[in-house]
């Protein structure tokens, strides 16, 4: 069983079963059972959409924050940054385990490879910022603006 600790430092337990991914379907429209297919767009939705990520984890954790007098709205609140990227990495971790041995491995795999390239992105994004020339893009963004009248 994997957990994550929201902004506040509050830990929150991720176990995952078939009653669990049959209430977030029935919730938030998400199957969790296509992160095993090769065409799914699951994976990509929970490592990039923070409001999708955060619902499918009120629906997990919901006998939790009703334990704590938690909202789903006051749930909402309690991620932001770090608590994002954690919750997101406990939840795939569950995700992972709930399947069976042979397709944790592809699993992982495809998660690797995901992670992976948006590691490239980022480095690529980061070099494409250093490469810019600050006067460059003023003088450009002017010339935009000045055409436009």
């Amino acid at each position: 069983m994997s957990s994550f600790n929201d902004k506040d430092g509050q830990e929150w337990l991720i176990e995952i079963t078939v009653g669990t991914v049959r209430e977030v379907k029935k919730r938030t429209k998400l199957d969790l059972m296509e992160l095993a297919s090769e065409r799914s767009n699951t994976l990509a939705m929970l490592y990039e959409d923070a409001e999708t990520l955060v619902n499918v984890l009120y629906v997990i954790c919901k006998s939790q924050a009703e334990e704590r007098g938690i909202s789903d709205e006051d749930f909402g609140c309690m991620f932001s940054g770090a608590a994002v990227q954690e919750a997101t990495e406990a939840l795939i971790e569950g995700l992972i385990d709930f399947f069976p041995p042979r397709r944790r491995e592809v699993l992982r795999k495809a998660i690797d490879k995901i992670l992976e390239l948006e590691a490239a992105a980022l480095r690529k994004a980061e070099a494409d910022i250093e490469a810019m020339d600050a006067d460059e893009v003023m003088e450009k963004a002017l010339a935009e603006m000045n055409s436009g009248r």
